[in-house]
């Protein structure tokens, strides 16, 4: 076995003449042109992967569809309760959250009041009719 390691060892030789070396690469290249790398042996079926990620989402009751966090339109959609009872649960103070939508309650009302607007559409359309340009 020692033999063999020995004759291995002198077969890779990584030195020698420029045109030996590039023959011998040659060589290798055209034995060895056929047996090419199957792209989906080496990475592997992107079905197998989302079949994975649908049975997760399955599991968990959760949609498979990642997001990369909330967006406006669902943190509106939050239940208070819900955070609550989870700021409960953690020891936490249910007031801090509870705090944050009675000011957004009271911010909402106060704007309506006042006539504030918030869609800046309809403040260019206010402006232009002030300024006569509509």
């Amino acid at each position: 076995m020692a033999t063999e390691t020995v004759e291995l060892h002198k077969l890779k030789l990584t030195k020698g003449i420029k045109q030996d070396l590039i023959n011998r690469l040659q060589a290798y290249l055209e034995e060895h042109a056929e047996e090419e790398a199957n792209e989906g042996d080496v990475l592997g079926d992107k079905t197998e992967e989302k079949n994975k990620e649908a049975a997760r989402a399955a599991r968990f009751g959760i949609s498979s569809v990642p997001t990369k966090g909330l967006s406006s339109d669902t943190k509106s959609m939050i239940n208070l309760d819900k955070l609550k009872e989870r700021a409960q649960r953690f020891g936490l103070n249910v007031s801090s959250i509870s705090r944050k939508s009675e000011d957004d309650e009271k911010l909402n009302k106060r704007n309506e009041r006042f006539g504030i607007m918030r869609n800046t559409e309809a403040k260019k359309r206010k402006r232009a009719e002030h300024f006569g340009i509509a």
